[in-house]
């Protein structure tokens, strides 16, 4: 299937055909060896169930780009971190597909399951006052066997086979003129229909009022402590390449890289900030900075506080009384309703407040 298309909804043909070999090996022995009819029935109905199609290919990569560039609901289970997800989302996503029920779609994900893309874990809502379970709802854990399908490689013929083929058109082929490729097989000097932002990968694709330019970096112009960074941080093969390209371009070093990444883990930011982040030089806050930041806010905010304490200091005048106006103003306010005892207190307590207090009450009377 040498003309074969590279992927379908994301995923490699050729890894999903992989698949169906392994569940038709599975399933063609023992259907063989069965001889009761409605058995054998029941047989080939599970077999073509299991069977990878379309379907599968669209849900595999929504829930890789879903897992790429979202924020979700986690849970850990046995160390690993699961998340959840919302079925509903799923049949309002990709209504082509003709999902109409929670059933359906838990069925495909127990078949991911079985052929180790992905592990489900279940969680149910308890309620303390009746000691009853709740509703259920599906946390999912993608697999490093989840990732391979989604591998890119460029996919071009060979010079020879290029040659032979046009040898059999009567044209001859220019060995120095290559086109490039797409990582999906794509000639990428033909202008495609407009694309939204960002790719399986999560990563800037182009529109057909672009035209794009050769690589002038490879990715032997970086450092290996870069790649190996980028093997551990990202999972996607695609994205990797993405980003070994800029990088090498614009010949970003590894601290601003590991900076890069490392906020963005940090803040959900998903891989197409990422790129974007080191492509444009956006300006990243390291925690330092955020630190730094707070420090000289707190330390300006008490300044002022100080200053401002100082000004109402120096601009107040003490209050003092006579003892005349003192029993006057203690007489004004015991006739408003305010005890001697209180004001004995107050005076205890705070002289400033207690002579404020009775100048009020004397200036209230002039």
């Amino acid at each position: 299937m040498s003309n074969m298309k590279y992927t379908i909804g994301g995923v490699q043909q050729e890894k999903i055909l992989e698949l169906n070999k392994q569940i038709h090996e599975k399933f063609e022995v023992v259907i063989l060896k069965t001889t009761d009819d409605k058995e054998k029935k029941k047989l080939i109905a599970k077999y073509n169930e299991h069977l990878f199609d379309l379907k599968d290919a669209y849900i595999l990569t929504y829930l890789k780009d879903l897992f790429g560039s979202r924020k979700m609901i986690t849970k850990e289970v046995d160390g690993k971190i699961f998340k959840w997800v919302e079925f509903d989302k799923i049949m309002s996503y990709l209504p082509l597909l003709g999902l109409t029920s929670h059933r359906s779609i838990s069925r495909r994900f127990q078949k991911y399951e079985e052929y180790n893309l992905l592990l489900r874990h279940s969680h149910k809502t308890h309620n303390k006052v009746t000691g009853e379970f709740g509703g259920s709802y599906t946390f999912i854990f993608l697999q490093d066997s989840f990732y391979k399908i989604f591998e890119t490689n460029k996919i071009t013929d060979t010079d020879n086979q290029l040659a032979e083929k046009a040898k059999e058109m009567g044209l001859s082929f220019n060995f120095t003129d290559k086109t490039e490729m797409s990582s999906e097989g794509q000639d990428r000097n033909v202008f495609s229909p407009d694309k939204t932002e960002m790719s399986a990968h999560n990563t800037p694709i182009y529109s057909n009022n672009y035209t794009p330019t050769k690589k002038t970096k490879s990715s032997s112009s970086i450092s290996q402590e870069i790649k190996d960074l980028l093997e551990t941080e990202i999972q996607d093969k695609g994205t990797i390449e993405n980003l070994i390209d800029v990088i090498a371009t614009n010949q970003i070093e590894f601290e601003r890289v590991k900076s890069v990444i490392t906020y963005s883990k940090k803040n959900d930011k998903g891989y197409g900030y990422i790129y974007q982040a080191l492509k444009k030089n956006w300006n990243i806050k390291t925690d330092k900075q955020v630190k730094n930041t707070k420090i000289e806010k707190t330390m300006e905010y008490i300044t002022k506080q100080t200053e401002e304490k100082k000004v109402i200091q120096e601009n107040t005048t003490p209050i003092t009384l006579t003892e005349d106006d003192e029993n006057k103003a203690i007489e004004i306010l015991v006739k408003q309703g305010i005890n001697k005892n209180h004001l004995a207190n107050m005076k205890k307590k705070s002289n400033k407040i207690y002579l404020n207090t009775l100048n009020s009450a004397l200036r209230n009377i002039i």
